[in-house]
């Protein structure tokens, strides 16, 4: 069930938030899922998400992995990492770029997030340009929020950023909410 489409220009933030502006973040729905397109993001900063809970955002205690497959057709590398506990990695600045034309497409899954006894989910998948135009890339990220307050506590906002905190990013961003 489509519940909300935000449409970012140029921002630093931008925020689902239970309650805000007919948003619905509880156990209305088992799974949310946020479909991004034409995501354009700097070439220096990662996307990433963070959780809120108790009406604040959470920047520690994430756990996040990632794997990423660049290249063209007779070429590619394949690559991964993980972060710092501050956030759940999304897509990575690597494959990205500030080239017109290029951008990225996600979905976004997130489990447990009205639960007050399991630890929250995410998991993502990018697809996108690479560093130049004739490179494509596939990204594979996921996280957790393993921290106390996040498993006793529901998270009743989603908000997704670049790493830093500061660098902006435009797109459009759809939440949706899935029953069983």
């Amino acid at each position: 069930v489509h519940i909300k489409t935000l449409t970012a220009g140029g921002v630093s933030s931008l925020d689902f938030q239970h309650g805000s502006s007919d948003v619905v973040l509880d156990n209305t729905y088992n799974v949310y899922k946020i479909i991004g397109h034409r995501v354009d993001f700097g070439s220096t900063q990662g996307l990433v998400c963070k959780f809120r809970v108790s009406g604040s955002y959470i920047g520690t205690g994430y756990e996040t992995q990632s794997a990423s497959l660049k290249g063209t057709n007779s070429a590619f590398d394949i690559s991964g990492g993980s972060t710092s506990s501050g956030y759940i990695r999304m897509g990575w600045q690597r494959y990205t770029g500030t080239t017109a034309g290029f951008s990225s497409n996600f979905e976004s899954t997130f489990y447990n997030l009205s639960s007050t006894a399991k630890d929250k989910h995410m998991i993502t998948v990018m697809v996108g340009n690479g560093n130049t135009t004739n490179e494509a890339v596939w990204q594979i990220a996921s996280g957790t929020l393993d921290s106390a307050a996040g498993l006793s506590n529901a998270v009743d906002g989603l908000r997704i950023a670049c790493a830093d905190g500061s660098t902006v990013f435009s797109g459009s961003f759809a939440l949706y909410g899935l029953k069983e």
